[in-house]
């Protein structure tokens, strides 16, 4: 079934998709756990990306005329250039990157996994990569979803990388959806379904709007997080805010993701951001009133109806509920292949009536 870190002596296609279905009969459908079994449900994109980007060295050529030398940064170089009292401007700049040999980043990918089992008492472990036709690049936003990472440097052996774990680890590569909503999904159906626990493995800020019980790691911070779902709650952190369950899903529908590309703050009538959202909801502990004051709030910072072209180039005319239903399919993670959640359906759960 894929589950163990054993090498296969048979090559897997590295092109085949799976969709949410395929993998859910898979995983869940066809799969037995145990009380005992500790699943790690892995999403490997954070993981390939930090390991081949441990594996090569970045720098930066910079010539004038005939010489050239080579820096680290340009952080580096300027301050050379203020030391020799050099002109910045003059100068051509170039930037290179040096990779390692590929054995050394599948070695640092093998015991990256190999510290993950160990660190969480792993028995079975469930892969996936994150593949293509993700249905939020359809959505007719002003800029395009997560359009801000076109254009980023991919590390040199992150393909080598993906292809690895798909060949020999039975990784299974996501058609149709995110990454992220197949790991959530996978994760807590386990740990509500089952007398199985699972980690999810992700550094997403978005896999704590879990509406059910989860476990998270984080490899960044090496921590664990338990989710009890519900309600949950909002915390100030830093200089942001935090939270987790139905609050923070709610968050990030009602202010939206720079870091995935989308917001409706551009029209909002007025300045309104995560400050002023955290002192106006931290407080409330019941889901109705949560989901009331959230549309009487939306409905006091928009317009009846909002104009905008989206980033194909299309004049959209959104409602105040079609602009939120578009928010919230950006930020909600889907929990199986037919979880059909809407912001509307929320909304008549709970009996929160909406005049549109």
């Amino acid at each position: 079934m894929g589950f163990y870190v054993t090498e296969k002596l048979v090559e897997r296609d590295v092109n085949k998709e799976y969709s949410y279905d395929e993998i859910w009969d898979i995983y869940v459908t066809n799969a037995d756990y145990k009380r005992g079994d500790v699943v790690g449900v892995v999403d490997l994109d954070v993981m390939l990306f930090r390991v081949a980007s441990a594996c090569q060295t970045t720098h930066i050529d910079v010539s004038r005329g005939k010489t050239t030398k080579r820096f680290g940064t340009r952080t580096e170089f300027k301050g050379y250039c203020k030391l020799k009292d050099l002109d910045y401007g003059t100068f051509s700049i170039v930037d290179g990157v040096e990779a390692e040999p590929i054995a050394y980043c599948i070695h640092t990918l093998k015991a990256s996994i190999k510290k993950l089992k160990e660190r969480l008492g792993i028995t079975k472990f469930i892969f996936t990569v994150g593949g293509s036709n993700n249905f939020r690049l359809d959505l007719p936003l002003q800029n395009k979803y997560k359009s801000n990472r076109d254009n980023m440097q991919k590390p040199i052996h992150l393909q080598a990388c993906r292809e690895y774990v798909i060949k020999y680890l039975d990784a299974k590569l996501v058609s149709g959806y995110e990454n992220d909503d197949i790991v959530q999904g996978l994760s807590e159906w386990i740990n509500n379904n089952t007398k199985a626990k699972a980690y999810l493995y992700t550094n997403d800020k978005d896999s704590f709007q879990s509406l059910n019980s989860n476990y998270i790691y984080n490899p960044m911070t090496d921590d664990v997080a338990e989710i009890k779902g519900g309600i949950g709650k909002l915390y100030e952190y830093k200089d942001g805010v935090k939270g987790h369950s139905l609050h923070w899903l709610l968050f990030q529908t009602f202010l939206g993701d720079p870091v995935d590309c989308y917001t409706p703050k551009p029209f909002f009538n007025r300045r309104y951001a995560d400050k002023s959202y955290y002192k106006d909801f931290k407080d409330i502990t019941n889901e109705k009133e949560l989901l009331s004051k959230w549309w009487d709030k939306w409905c006091e910072l928009l317009p009846e109806r909002i104009t905008y072209t989206d980033w194909k180039g299309v004049e959209q005319n959104l409602s105040r509920l079609g602009l939120a239903e578009m928010m919230f399919k950006c930020a909600y993670m889907r929990t199986s292949p037919n979880d059909d959640t809407t912001f509307k359906s929320l909304l008549d759960k709970y009996e929160v009536a909406v005049n549109e």
